[in-house]
């Protein structure tokens, strides 16, 4: 008797946990918004996704040296950039205080860095959509040289890996995450925060 309450006890605790994990990785309902060009604009991901290496827009400089550490590379200006093995992190001071806060978190390299929800350079496209669903933008780029004679503009095509596809996915009319695509291969994670 003792086993079978001890049974149905974890069994209960298990659906529970069952039922919470699936509520946390649900998918945010689509929502929408205006750019700032007044452009009706959907927002399909959370403020808490649009993160990479576990830094997030509007962190401050002191939280990505805690989570990081000290940058292996340091750039000064008014947009200073903490570079850490293959993460570029740009600051920008919003109000003219002296607060700097990431307003840029990009990588190209594969295997440094992940999304919050583990996507990172290398893995294949498909993965987007199983994740984060319908891209809010999707921009096709094909690279030209429209001066070229059509002979010379075939031969260029190939050298540059003509087609490029971005993917980005909204938090808000400020804030997205895009992915650059290559040959069905994710190439490029931008994670941008606008004023």
């Amino acid at each position: 008797m003792l086993k079978t309450k001890t049974c149905k006890k974890m069994a209960a605790v298990l659906f529970c946990a069952v039922c919470v994990s699936s509520i946390g990785l649900a998918r945010r309902p689509v929502e929408y918004s205006y750019n700032f060009g007044a452009i009706p604009i959907s927002c399909s991901i959370y403020a808490e996704q649009a993160g990479l290496a576990g830094i997030h827009g509007n962190d401050s400089m002191g939280k990505v040296i805690s989570v990081l550490g000290q940058p292996g590379y340091r750039s000064s200006g008014s947009t200073p950039v903490y570079t850490y093995d293959g993460v570029s992190i740009k600051f920008i001071d919003w109000g003219g205080d002296g607060r700097y806060t990431v307003c840029k978190i990009e990588t190209n390299q594969k295997g440094t860095a992940s999304t919050v929800d583990g996507i990172s350079v290398g893995m294949p496209e498909s993965v987007l959509s199983e994740v984060y669903g319908t891209a809010d933008e999707v921009k096709i780029e094909k690279n030209m040289a429209p001066k070229l004679p059509e002979k010379e503009m075939q031969v260029y095509r190939q050298r540059v890996d003509e087609m490029v596809t971005v993917y980005t996915y909204n938090v808000s009319a400020a804030n997205s995450m895009s992915f650059t695509v290559k040959k069905g291969i994710i190439t490029r994670i931008v994670v941008n925060v606008y004023d």
